[in-house]
């Protein structure tokens, strides 16, 4: 198997929720609905890039602090962050493709 998709038993690694996922898609069109680049908004934030890519990729789940960081930087509702994102996807581990 490819690393990104290693059992976890095996490995050790944890595989993002569905949530996370969702939340790191929403962040990414956001951002780039604002013309923002990773570096751009961790500068805004100050929010390191490499975490602002983690979340983007679902591998990393802000806390409460960090998303009202990114709406307010972003000039949105933390709402708009976590809007259709659903207690299934919180609880579901992502689908392995």
């Amino acid at each position: 198997m490819p690393p990104a998709q290693a059992d976890p038993e095996i490995t050790g690694r944890v595989l993002p929720c569905a949530a996370s996922v969702a939340f790191g898609q929403r962040l990414r069109k956001l951002r780039g609905q604002h013309g923002l680049s990773q570096d751009g908004l961790a500068r805004r934030t100050d929010i390191h890039p490499t975490a602002i890519a983690r979340m983007e990729r679902g591998a990393r789940e802000p806390r409460l602090r960090t998303i009202l960081r990114l709406a307010q930087r972003l000039d949105i509702q933390p709402g708009m962050l976590l809007d259709e994102l659903t207690y299934a996807q919180a609880t579901a581990p992502r689908a392995r493709t």
